[in-house]
């Protein structure tokens, strides 16, 4: 905590607008301070002061242009004083305290994904979908069908298929069998014998070696994603289950959308604290879609990885944020403030450390 409570200097103005970082000849000591990092050559290593005010509260700002700070957040230099910094929490830069947990975390850390949040399976459909140009032949169909199986065999039997595996005349031959010309349809019972496939979960794979049973242990593979476990939401080309680094939404639970998300291997994640890897709010504990009700978001934090995100406080409804942080509103993909029902509008404390 020590460089987190060094003492600067302060140039103030009636406003507290327009602050300065080692002018030891027009300020006392011991009222300015870097959050953070020190004073070098008149400025802090961070983007972010903190100034003690006679009262005995803080105020923090982001360095401006020309030495000038803002404190509030809005360009205005309106003092806004803010949540004193918690004494049993001792943190070295660039650390900050987190209010869920009073201990220390580092937004600034990169992260790697875990491996079993690896890449979604590519999407393969067994059927004509809207926007071709012309129902799929049964020599399509039957192709199709390879694929997705070579897929399965991937996933849970450790088989690789030839690059040209589903292109042999065998494979032909064997979607023959299966929809003989006597069976009418031969299109419509390949579809279904296609789709069939494509729904197969571990336990129900056939291992294209006998010998070799499909290695289920610790994976987690169900195809119930949809309203009450209906599966309504499986197979629709989108990965629902909130994988931290793979999926596209948090609708259903995780491993419960395998045809879109691939197996899941290892124990289910959790909702995580303040700093936590997040890629949805519903990864954050303590989040509630009811914002008054809410206490945390998972916030995008690009200025220190690309599309990287950490769970964050939340500072609605006039709740104030630790140093380190900066109330902003928390927006959707299309950058719209997120409201809810009764019209209040999310807002997240920002980690300042890590930003430019």
């Amino acid at each position: 905590m020590s460089s987190l409570r060094a003492l600067l200097v302060l140039i103030f103005t009636a406003s507290f607008g327009t602050l300065g970082c080692g002018e030891v000849d027009h300020c006392p000591a011991g009222s300015l301070r870097c959050l953070g990092g020190r004073c070098d050559n008149r400025s802090c290593d961070f983007d972010l002061v903190c100034a003690a005010r006679p009262t005995g509260d803080e105020l923090c700002g982001r360095k401006l242009k020309g030495g000038r700070y803002d404190f509030g957040g809005k360009g205005s230099g309106e003092a806004t004083p803010l949540a004193p910094l918690d004494p049993d929490c001792h943190c070295s830069a660039p650390a900050v305290c987190a209010a869920d947990t009073g201990e220390c975390v580092n937004y600034c850390e990169t992260a790697t994904p875990t491996p079993h949040s690896g890449t979604p399976p590519e999407v393969i459909f067994c059927e004509h979908i809207e926007g071709m140009e012309a129902p799929l032949s049964f020599a399509e169909i039957c192709k199709r069908q390879c694929r997705i199986n070579c897929q399965r065999w991937s996933q849970f039997c450790g088989f690789t298929c030839a690059a040209d595996f589903c292109d042999s005349q065998d494979v032909q031959a064997q979607c023959a069998t299966t929809c003989p010309e006597s069976a009418g349809n031969r299109e419509v019972c390949l579809t279904r014998s296609c789709n069939s496939a494509r729904d197969a979960t571990c336990a129900s794979v056939s291992c294209p070696d006998t010998r070799q049973p499909g290695n289920c242990q610790n994976v987690t593979c169900r195809n119930t994603c949809g309203p009450n476990n209906s599966g309504d939401w499986t197979g629709d080309g989108e990965c629902d289950d909130g994988d931290l680094y793979s999926a596209t939404s948090a609708a259903c639970e995780w491993g419960s959308d395998c045809v879109d998300c691939g197996p899941r291997t290892g124990p289910a994640q959790v909702a995580q604290p303040q700093g936590g890897l997040c890629a949805f709010h519903t990864n954050c504990i303590g989040y509630s879609p009811i914002i008054a009700n809410n206490h945390a978001w998972c916030l995008r934090l690009d200025d220190v990885q690309p599309n990287l995100s950490r769970c964050v406080p939340d500072c609605s409804e006039g709740t104030s944020c630790l140093p380190g942080y900066q109330c902003v509103n928390v927006v959707d993909d299309q950058g719209n403030p997120i409201t809810d029902a009764t019209g209040s509008t999310g807002q997240a404390c920002l980690p300042m450390m890590c930003g430019a």
